[in-house]
Order: structure tokens, then sequence, then C-alpha cells
């Protein structure tokens, strides 16, 4: 669960203080869902079982609105894998239902 924020000004939020386990949810498949990272570090997520080019990711900027997220596909693994950095959310869309895996850190064990 996670929840939208206004603040009329520029304002600090704290985030948790450990990384620990990972986080993983099921992505509907035809439908934008928001997903962010929900730990205090840099995260790697990875979707599994969806053919490359399947799974679109974008970030907002106010400088530059919604761009495009690199993601990287993993034939061996047959998954994608995209960074957020500590605290940052994305829009993703998959044609398929799949599963969505968040790792704390920048490597998959």
């Amino acid at each position: 669960m996670g929840y939208w924020v206004y603040f009329p000004q520029p304002a600090s939020v704290g985030l948790a203080t450990e990384a620990a386990g990972t986080f993983r949810t099921p992505i509907d498949g035809g439908h934008y869902q928001m997903i962010g990272n929900p730990f205090p570090v840099d995260a790697t997520v990875s979707v599994s079982a969806i053919a490359n080019g399947r799974l679109t990711v974008y970030a907002y900027s106010p400088e530059t609105g919604y761009v495009p997220v690199s993601t990287t596909y993993d034939a061996a693994r047959i998954h994608l894998t995209f960074s957020l950095s500590a605290g940052q959310a994305v829009w993703c869309f998959s044609a398929v239902s799949t599963m969505l895996s968040i790792y704390p850190g920048t490597a998959l064990d």
C-alpha cells in the first residue's frame, strides 16, 4: 500500500532505516500500476514470466514530465529488470499478468 502526499512547499520525509527482505506483488495485465521502492536504498525490480518488450515503465520528472525507464532483459532468467532510487515510484504497464519483485540493492541473488 502507498500514499500520495501533497506538500505546498519543499519538505523532507524520512524513510525506514533498514532494508530487509524482498517485496513481491502481482501485476495485473492490461492496466497501469504504480510501483514504488519501499526501501531506504536503491533497489532492483525484477518482472518474471513476461516476454521481452511487453512491459513499459515510466518515471515522472518535474523538468521533463513522464519519461520511459530503461529495462534490461535477462534471457537466462526470463525476466526484465530496472532500478529504482530510494523512495522513487514509477508507472508500469504489462500486457500480461505477472509477478514483480523488488530487491534492496542493485544485484539479484
